[in-house]
């Protein structure tokens, strides 16, 4: 699998003396550098040449933090973020079905994902899966919830 990591930094200006981890720094605005107060913080986008670009984590920097400060730790976590994404997506694949066993993670995001369910708590313990009605996808939808919740309780 083929990924590209982005790692960038970015400093959010703020107004007001209270701002909790605020730092001066320098930015250009209108082509000329100057010195404002922000926020400084570390992004980290994942990409395949198949997908969109997926925000992998976001981290506040305290301070005047420069650009290259924590950044390649940061690229490791969110390489390690991305790869447990796709490993539990195949997991959940093989768990509902065979015939997800081999699907592509676009195929079982939109078929078992992105479902149109609701899940609905009541007291403690209790937990009510709302499916769509007569949705093609029912059986595999539910073993996957079996295998990672336990079987439903039965309604009364």
């Amino acid at each position: 699998m083929l990924a590209f990591v982005d790692a960038d930094s970015q400093q959010k200006r703020v107004y007001g003396h209270k701002k909790q981890g605020a730092g001066f720094g320098h930015t250009k605005i209108q082509g000329k550098s100057v010195l404002v107060r922000g926020l400084n913080a570390l992004v980290a986008r994942v990409s395949t040449p198949l997908g969109a670009p997926v925000i992998a984590g976001t981290r506040l920097r305290g301070g005047t933090a420069n650009s290259a400060r924590g950044a390649a730790p940061f690229a490791t976590e969110a390489v390690h973020a991305a790869a447990i994404s796709h490993n539990l997506l195949r997991a959940a694949g093989a768990l509902a079905s065979l015939a997800y066993d081999k699907a592509r993670g676009a195929t079982i995001r939109a078929d078992l994902i992105d479902a149109a369910a609701r899940i609905a708590r009541h007291g403690r313990g209790h937990i009510t899966v709302h499916l769509p009605e007569d949705w093609h996808r029912e059986h595999e939808w539910m073993n996957l919830f079996e295998a990672a919740c336990g079987p439903p309780a039965q309604a009364a």
